[in-house]
């Protein structure tokens, strides 16, 4: 077996220019050089196209626009390698990223593999965190954690290219919009067990232009939940008991997320959403008392006990 097969490297790209030509050297740098880079372009207005023409050896498709899904899909019917691995147009690779990973999945006859992962402010370039420190990572069967939160950042994950073929291509859909990688993820990991490397191999841009960065909190909470559903009802028997718990998360996620912008009446609606789903729950109860005295969550200047009050909260969540 080829200890170096092609590996197709999909870049979805809209409006990229500011970023696109980084993106691009950083997979040109790489130190794996069996690989292919395909542009798509999803109707992009600026000159996006021109930028990536400039870099001899990439292929770019046009389409009209029609989302990330559309566009990663797109890049999959037209890859020839063994293996995809996908970059958004404003994130970068580590040199040694796909040397790494391709290693790793011809050596233990994985489907899938993904990574830590850096994220870093867009603009001033400084250090924000690493993903490890917001989710803890998992190896084997992620089904159930995976469930409970996307823990895979979507520049690190490759996958060999016949895994589409059993479980179908990206959702295109509308309502799957900003997590249809997630949704993806979920269907994969319900037949497929995966790698991981804990070494951050790739950088995640964190702007306010990004799809993400710009999206509403109420689309956002709603795509999340579309997500949620569809998966439990696709797995009943494994996800199915979890999804109450999994839904009132999200709305006491969502709940704290408002209290602290000072939005009280707001979160007071989503924690009770959140104590129907899991009235035994402790914690919510403890933060809609709380929702009073957001003004003090929103400024720390004011005097309040903040460590005693995240103190408190981490022994209730644990608890619960």
């Amino acid at each position: 077996m080829s200890t170096t097969p092609l590996v197709s490297v999909i870049i979805p790209a809209y409006n990229a220019s500011q970023w696109i030509a980084e993106t691009i050297s950083s997979v040109i740098a790489q130190d794996y050089k069996n690989h292919e880079i395909i542009v798509v372009n999803d109707g992009s207005i600026d000159d996006t196209v021109e930028i990536v023409s400039s870099f001899p050896g990439v292929q770019c498709i046009h389409k009209a626009n029609g989302g990330q899904a559309s566009a990663r899909n797109a890049g999959i019917k037209a890859a020839k390698g063994k293996y995809v691995a996908f970059l958004d147009a404003d994130d970068l690779w580590v040199i040694e990223k796909l040397t790494l990973q391709v290693a790793q999945l011809e050596a233990t006859g994985a489907k899938w593999g993904y990574s830590n992962a850096l994220a870093f402010d867009g603009y001033s370039k400084e250090f924000l965190f690493y993903f490890s420190d917001k989710q803890k990572q998992h190896d084997g069967n992620i089904l159930k954690p995976l469930f409970r939160t996307c823990f895979i950042p979507s520049p690190t994950a490759i996958l060999e290219r016949n895994v589409f073929q059993t479980v179908g291509f990206f959702n295109e859909e509308n309502r799957m919009r900003n997590r249809e990688d997630w949704e993806m993820w979920l269907r994969i990991a319900a037949v497929y067990p995966i790698v991981s490397i804990s070494t951050p191999l790739a950088y995640y841009r964190v702007h306010s232009t990004s799809a993400t960065g710009s999206e509403d909190h109420s689309k956002a909470i709603s795509g999340h939940i579309t997500v949620i559903e569809e998966a439990a009802l696709r797995d009943k028997e494994i996800l199915g008991p979890l999804k109450n718990s999994v839904i009132s998360k999200l709305y006491f996620e969502e709940g704290r997320w408002l209290a602290a912008k000072g939005k009280a009446k707001e979160a007071r609606s989503m924690l009770q959403k959140s104590i129907a789903l899991t009235p035994r729950w402790k914690v919510l109860y403890f933060y809609w008392l709380l929702i009073p005295v957001a003004p003090f969550i929103k400024n720390p200047r004011k005097k309040f006990p903040m460590n005693f009050l995240n103190g408190l909260t981490s022994k209730l969540l644990k608890e619960s």
